[in-house]
């Protein structure tokens, strides 16, 4: 994985690395952020008009033929940040490999997540049903 710190100052733009992302703050919400793995280039915020918010640098996505995308920006950094508090950092690799190996675990975890999250929801539904029927 590469140190988001290297990404941030700028130091890493022009190269070419795989991100992912796929975190929950909330199971009975939608993702904070869900990233496939995608190759992106590294690049200075002075390249573009959106505001990149704790960090000199941002991705760019790629189409079929390996040209950046303008419409394509993704931050380094989530919206749970504050201030001067950060959000959580995207996951950034230098290989296809390891970035996939990475979102499969991220995938595990989600889907333990929210099977943990059915299963709640259904005893809360079971136990409302109970008290229903002990009035009936």
């Amino acid at each position: 994985m590469i140190n988001i710190t290297d990404i941030t100052s700028g130091k890493l733009n022009g190269k070419f690395v795989w991100i992912c992302d796929l975190r929950y703050n909330n199971y009975s919400d939608k993702p904070i952020r869900h990233i496939k793995p995608i190759r992106v280039l590294i690049r200075g915020n002075d390249k573009t008009k959106k505001t990149i918010y704790y960090s000199e640098s941002h991705f760019i996505g790629l189409n079929k033929t390996g040209v950046p995308v303008e419409s394509k920006i993704y931050a380094p950094f989530d919206n749970t940040g504050f201030r001067s508090r950060t959000g959580i950092p995207l996951n950034c690799f230098d290989n296809e490999d390891e970035c996939f190996k990475f979102y499969k675990k991220q995938l595990g975890l989600a889907i333990n997540g929210l099977n943990d999250y059915k299963d709640s929801v259904i005893n809360l539904i079971d136990k409302k049903i109970d008290e229903l029927n002990k009035i009936k």
